[in-house]
């Protein structure tokens, strides 16, 4: 599965449509994360790739493909997202 085929997967289970679950999809807007929502979305992040986030980075990530990005920069080089765990994932 590729990081993106696993955000969907972790966004879905926590009840977003899948069917709108695209690359473009804005987290606000077109999909109605709201603050609480976002925290959820974080966590279940962390939990699945074993990885700590910062939730202040997610301030400037404006649509899914821009959280698919991150993570996968965060996952390479361990430096954009704090904390990473190679071997867990």
């Amino acid at each position: 599965m590729s990081i993106r085929d696993d955000v969907v997967k972790i966004m879905s289970d926590l009840e977003f449509d899948q069917g709108n679950l695209s690359d473009l999809a804005r987290l606000r807007e077109d999909l109605g994360v709201d603050s609480t929502e976002l925290v959820e979305v974080i966590v279940a992040l962390e939990n699945h790739f074993a990885i700590r986030l910062d939730p202040s980075d997610f301030d400037g990530l404006l649509t899914l493909g821009d959280v698919v990005a991150h993570l996968e920069r965060a996952l390479a080089d361990g430096s954009s997202a704090g904390e990473v765990n190679h071997a867990a994932h």
